[in-house]
């Protein structure tokens, strides 16, 4: 992703500063839709196994926050 960022601000000399902060918006809503689609589908894993969550928990097999760090960093390569 630097990558592409590099390349897309290289030399921007030639370039208006509202054209320039057209570009950074651009990148910024890009980046931020992109983000919030990938999150749509681990935020509904949480509702599925919410019962099986409630179990374990009152079982004390362990807390919520290891149980959301296990299950964020699980699903982060997607």
């Amino acid at each position: 992703m630097g990558f592409i960022c590099l390349a897309l601000f290289w030399d921007l000399s030639g370039i208006s500063f509202v054209e320039q902060m057209g570009l950074a918006g651009f990148l910024f809503f890009t980046t931020i839709n992109q983000t919030m689609l990938n999150m749509m589908g681990v935020l509904l894993v949480f509702q599925e196994e919410r019962p099986v969550f409630l179990r374990e928990q009152a079982n004390k097999m362990y807390r919520v926050a290891p149980y959301y760090m296990a299950k964020v960093l699980a699903e982060l390569p997607i």
